[in-house]
């Protein structure tokens, strides 16, 4: 039984993959692919990742204190937690010659070279063959995903204040250090870097399951079916930084679900006078990366485009924006009725 074990890692398409994956369970279950269903849950996570897994061997407090929850939620006891799913893969083997897992917290929460040697002592003895597939992208661009995540979630911060929290010293952002462990474990040769142009048809789907098996038949798959956690815009960053500021209640969500949801919100990019700094900053540990996971002594990344000191032009905002479009947007709120 071969594993194909995705790491992510964050704000890498994640969420999309994990959804279609899900949603494709059984077509490709039919071309021999498993994606399990009984390692994800429901508690602040969603049932798409496969969470579970990594929460079992992480130290992070938080996510643990989730997986205790959900197992008592499930009446399971966290010492039958591994041997249920080694049941699983067992009985799923009778049909089935690779199994797919997928979560981006592999990569963010297993910080340690021994938790990642303890997941892998597991695996190894369940599966015959396990291959690493992880996708990586350019510092400044996950941070303002990210940012986009604190927002949702209530947060004020400005985006430069988030900015200057990526360091090189911090695992999530640094590539090498963070991916080194895993290389260490597993053998690793499959990691991509995150960009449109960069994974085949555009789309990071049809990257993926290609990794997994060229000659899979994809027209038996449904990839009509899309959702992501995707970044906001920035009139949508300038309007939710003012609704947390000023509302304290559940009001508050019920306004930022409706400025996630229409179209007309959609406006400008998200960018600061802090990107190439933080291109910068990464810029050594990024060629130390590249080299030893690409075979090429440089920054692959493409660097942030630079500012021109026009505000509106750099952030793609119709000149018109002040005038029309924020007028209205701010009387779409002001009217638009509660749920």
């Amino acid at each position: 039984m071969k594993l194909f074990l995705h790491i992510g890692t964050e704000k890498t398409g994640t969420t999309s993959l994990q959804h279609f994956l899900k949603a494709n369970s059984d077509p490709l279950s039919k071309q021999g692919i498993y994606y399990s269903d009984n390692i994800g849950g429901e508690v602040g996570r969603g049932v798409k990742s496969n969470w579970m897994l990594p929460a079992y061997f992480t130290k992070d407090r938080h996510l643990q204190k989730e997986l205790h929850e959900l197992f008592l939620q499930r009446q399971e006891s966290p010492e039958s937690f591994l041997a249920t799913f080694r049941k699983e893969i067992k009985e799923a083997e009778k049909d089935h010659s690779r199994v797919i897992i997928s979560s981006e917290f592999f990569s963010s929460r297993l910080t340690s070279i021994d938790e990642v040697r303890l997941l892998g002592d597991y695996l190894k003895s369940i599966f015959d063959e396990i291959k690493i597939i992880c996708y990586v992208r350019e510092q400044s661009e996950v941070v303002k995903g990210l940012y986009s995540g604190l927002l949702k979630g209530g947060r004020t911060d400005a985006l430069d204040d988030v900015l200057l929290d990526a360091h090189v010293g911090n695992q999530s952002f640094n590539y090498d250090s963070m991916l080194s462990k895993w290389a260490e474990i597993f053998e690793f040769k499959e990691v991509s870097i995150y960009k449109k142009n960069r994974l085949r048809n555009e789309d990071i789907r049809f990257d993926f399951l290609f990794k997994v098996d060229e000659s899979l038949d994809f027209s038996k798959l449904n990839f009509g079916i899309v959702e992501s956690n995707e970044s906001i815009s920035y009139l949508q960053c300038f309007i939710i930084r003012l609704i947390n500021s000023h509302f304290k209640d559940s009001k508050k969500h019920i306004l930022i679900d409706l400025i996630l949801k229409k179209d007309e919100f959609k406006i400008g990019k998200i960018k600061s006078e802090l990107d190439l700094m933080i291109y910068d900053r990464f810029d050594e540990s990024n060629k130390i990366f590249f080299g030893k996971f690409f075979g090429e002594d440089k920054n692959l990344f493409d660097p942030p485009d630079k500012l021109t000191g026009n505000f509106f032009a750099d952030r793609n905002i119709p000149p018109d924006f002040i005038d029309n479009i924020l007028f209205k947007a701010i009387l779409d709120i002001i009217n638009y009725p509660a749920p």
